[in-house]
């Protein structure tokens, strides 16, 4: 078969995912490099709790992690609760990271969420799933749940009376 020479870009992302051990922040970059870093992080099975602090910078508008099966609800939580400007927030296998300590710690900050989308929360309850649309209901915009077994009732009224979603995904619900 033919070989395929990567691009300069990717060749960066796996010099700084080979030496992530000596990165302590990513500094001011876009959020496609973020998530670049944290797909290969993933990829190699690195991305942890000491991965994901690197991750993160306090005035980020977004936070979007591929998969967060390796952080932990208490770090997951810390996070959130740094992120005042938080606007965009995408967790994928989100698992026992998002339950009820992660959404207090986001709602505290009244972060002004235009995008949530949320997948594979186990832990995460149809009040609390609630609570963050209806924070959020003069700026939310776009919402996605996704093997969220534990939404009901609660979380569809608080959808219901939300006015401003202009896109709406949900999926294996039940």
């Amino acid at each position: 078969g033919r070989r395929t020479i990567p691009t300069l870009f990717q060749l960066c992302v796996d010099f700084v995912v080979a030496n992530f051990q000596y990165v302590e922040s990513l500094g001011d970059v876009d959020n496609d490099v973020r998530v670049a870093v944290s797909k290969e992080l993933v990829a190699r099975n690195q991305l942890d709790a000491k991965a994901f602090n690197a991750l993160v910078e306090p005035d980020m508008e977004t936070l979007e992690v591929i998969d967060c099966a390796g952080i932990p609800q208490d770090v997951m939580a810390e996070t959130l609760s740094k992120l005042a400007g938080l606007r965009n927030l995408l967790l994928t296998h989100a698992g026992r990271c998002f339950g009820p300590k992660s959404v207090d710690c986001l709602l505290s900050t009244k972060a002004p969420l235009c995008c949530l989308s949320i997948s594979g929360a186990y832990l995460l309850q149809d009040a609390d799933a609630a609570k963050i649309i209806e924070a959020n209901a003069t700026t939310l915009q776009s919402l996605a749940f996704d093997t969220c077994p534990l939404l009901g009732n609660k979380f569809v009224q608080a959808m219901h009376d939300s006015r401003n979603l202009l896109e709406l995904s949900l999926q294996d619900l039940t």
